[in-house]
């Protein structure tokens, strides 16, 4: 006779599993599509009191998720992802926007990618090349620098070729320098304030030889008594407490921060919108702080929502809204043979599970993502990649080895188990992780 105990057992190990498969299963209220639905479990045998409770469970989510009441349009925060279901946690994703509004939302075929979800990041108005040499060569009135350096300081300078001394210098004499819009950084447009007009938002730089960066909002300000506004700009404010950022967009009268947790050592992005209260900005949306483990365990997030680095497709740090980020289009002002497009990233499907590795690389959980990079819009390659940690490991890209097209993938046995399309036939591929590297497993 099986004991309460092996009950108990096999009821917390049946909730476990109905959780990890919700997780992946069920987004919130607004997204455009379900990428993945948990793999069936091996054991198909269930007692009756383990699938009562499994269906219970199942019927009252699925109704508070279609009873949620979606809040007005403007409402809506461009921000943070659905909860982590089991248990929840404090995690690195804010609210997704509806924008525009999705259609209902239907599962996804394995290997399907996301077309309907914008990267607002993307989608800004860049200042344009005579704007930017007018600003790296204008007097600006700067508002006190926002971490309270006293080497950068705040009062009337004039910028030549985007350079400027602060007056001042470091703790062993060094001259530190304010730098406007320096090397590739890139400014934009936005109605922050709410008066008519756009302001400029741009990145300024501070110091001698590591220069920290943070975002300066720009405003035409020109004066009736002079001839040409070059000293009618004035620093409106700095966005407050970002210890680096990556891409910034205008949203619902506010500007959205894709904020980094350091700016040489980065190990994690979140997304933050501001907004101006009248004398300076304050954060409006988002989380206030970086969570403590940077590295969150695949099994209690939704990666859709979530940040991973990934070294592929010159993306790097990267934030996902319903599936997609991206990057802005790189060229450098003072090494012009570095450039890279403007990027769109989507992830297609994803296998959870736990690789066997070497203990040092063990992590609390795998997952395998099927992503497609698409430089200018233009689909460009397509990757299967291990996240753990927050990192992406590649595991195999479309076009090695006569791979035609990546089919679908799991996580068994400890090894990666991909389904390619290759010399027109169906063939499963095994990998074997050592937490650096993929290597394919013969037969």
């Amino acid at each position: 006779m099986t004991s309460e105990h092996d009950n108990n057992d096999q009821l917390a190990a049946a909730f476990a599993e109905f959780r990890s498969r919700a997780a992946q299963t069920f987004c919130a209220t607004g997204t455009d599509t379900i990428y993945h639905a948990a793999h069936a479990r091996d054991e198909r045998t269930r007692r009756f009191s383990i699938t009562a409770a499994l269906l219970a469970a199942g019927a009252l989510l699925t109704a508070s998720m279609v009873l949620q009441t979606p809040p007005p349009a403007g409402e809506q925060e461009p921000l943070a992802s659905a909860e982590a279901w089991a248990p929840p946690v404090p995690g690195p994703w804010i609210q997704v926007p509806e924008f525009p509004p999705p259609p209902p939302a239907t599962p996804a075929r394995p290997g399907s990618f996301n077309t309907t979800r914008a990267d607002l990041a993307n989608q800004v108005r860049f200042l344009d090349e005579q704007k930017i040499t007018q600003l790296r060569n204008s007097t600006i009135d700067l508002p006190p620098w926002p971490t309270g350096a006293q080497a950068c300081p705040a009062g009337t300078y004039t910028f030549h070729d985007g350079k400027t001394p602060t007056g001042a210098t470091d703790s062993i004499g060094r001259p530190f320098d304010y730098l406007m819009l320096f090397r590739a950084s890139l400014g934009i447009y936005a109605n922050l304030d709410g008066a008519p007009g756009d302001e400029m938002v741009v990145p300024l730089a501070c110091g001698f030889t590591e220069v920290t960066y943070q975002l300066l909002v720009l405003k035409d300000d020109p004066k009736d008594d002079l001839k040409d506004d070059r000293h009618g700009l004035r620093g409106l404010g700095y966005i407050p407490a970002l210890p680096a950022f990556d891409r910034f967009y205008p949203y619902n009268k506010g500007l959205v921060v894709e904020v980094l947790n350091h700016p040489f050592d980065t190990a994690a992005e979140q997304r933050r919108r501001y907004g101006w209260d009248g004398t300076r900005f304050v954060l409006t949306a988002g989380p206030a702080s970086l969570p403590a483990d940077l590295r969150p365990d695949v099994r209690r997030i939704d990666l859709r929502q979530s940040y991973f680095r990934l070294d592929q497709c010159g993306g790097g740090m990267l934030s996902f809204l319903d599936g997609v980020s991206g990057t802005w289009r790189f060229a450098d002002r003072d090494y012009p043979g570095q450039t890279h497009p403007a990027t769109r990233i989507e992830l297609g499907e994803i296998s959870l599970g736990l690789l066997t590795e070497p203990s040092e690389f063990a992590r609390q959980g795998d997952a395998l993502v099927t992503l497609v990079c698409k430089p200018e819009g233009r689909p460009w390659e397509t990757w299967v990649v291990k996240v753990s940690g927050a990192k992406a490991i590649p595991v195999l890209k479309v076009g090695d080895n006569g791979a035609t097209a990546i089919v679908s993938h799991r996580i068994t046995g400890g090894l990666a188990e991909v389904v390619v399309r290759a010399q027109a036939r169906q063939q499963v591929w095994r990998f074997r992780s050592n937490g650096q590297t993929f290597t394919r497993v013969p037969g």
